[in-house]
This record gives structure tokens, C-alpha cells and sequence, in this order.
């Protein structure tokens, strides 16, 4: 089944697992989801120490970065840790829809999330088109 969320719906709403309400969603799911959460709220940003600009689990205004969006486990003590540092040390608790333990996969939704070069002015840039194509190829 093609489900398609609109911009204005997909505020209303956290994910399509919950809208759903049903069973865990796919990779290709999840992706999608990802693209279309992050299409229409800004990604979860931060300055560290050094004034670079990093990705942080859970940032201003309530943000969060795509991993931490689809676990119910706070990750804030885990900034600087990788999804593959995290999966397989400790207890994660994955919110409904979003139950896949597979450590690399969770590594490219947060780079999808991370990589710079993959979003423009808060929409997916042509680079990040192209690595969503791949990450598609890579998980079908």
C-alpha cells in the first residue's frame, strides 16, 4: 500500500507507524518516514565545544535527531555515540512501528539525519536524493 502523508497532515502527527497503528514498517518505511518527519520539522542541531555544528540526540525545542525519534530510550547520555556503539551495549527500547535491530541500518538513517550535505534550506538536497536512492537500493 502507496501511503503518502501531506505536509500539513504530517504535522498532526509523529510518525506513520502511529497513524498506522499496526505492525513494524519496513526499511523502505522507515526511510520515507524519515525523509517526509525531517521535510517538514528542522533536524535536531547543536554547537559542541569547538563551535562546529554536530547533531545532538535531543536538542533545542524539543528536536530530535532520527534514531532518537524512533526509540523510546533517552540517547542524551550517549552524545557522540553512533546507533552502532548504542544497539548492541545496552537496552534500547524501540517505539512502535519502528522495531528493526539491524545496527547498520540504523547507522544510514543517522547519517541520512547527520550528513550536512544531505538537506537544503530543510529539504532534501539533490546529494541527499541520490543517497536516499541508494539507501533504498541498499535495503529493498
Amino acid at each position: 500500500m502507496d501511503f503518502t502523508i501531506s505536509r500539513r497532515f504530517h504535522h498532526q502527527i509523529q510518525s506513520k507507524a502511529q497513524y498506522l497503528n499496526t505492525k513494524t514498517m519496513n526499511k523502505l518505511e522507515i526511510i520515507d518516514d524519515t525523509v517526509a518527519y525531517y521535510s517538514t520539522h528542522p533536524r535536531s542541531l547543536g554547537i559542541d565545544d569547538n563551535g562546529d555544528v554536530r547533531c545532538r540526540y535531543k536538542g533545542n525545542n524539543g528536536t530530535e535527531c532520527a534514531f532518537q525519534r524512533c526509540v523510546e530510550t533517552d540517547l542524551s547520555e550517549f552524545e557522540g555515540r553512533s546507533a552502532s556503539y548504542i544497539i548492541p551495549n545496552d537496552q534500547i527500547s524501540f517505539k512502535e512501528g519502528y522495531n528493526i535491530e539491524d545496527v547498520g541500518f540504523w547507522q544510514d538513517i543517522q547519517y541520512l539525519h547527520d550528513g550536512g550535505e544531505n538537506w537544503e534550506n530543510g529539504e532534501l538536497s539533490e546529494y541527499g536524493a541520490d543517497f536516499v536512492k541508494r539507501l533504498k537500493e541498499k535495503y529493498q
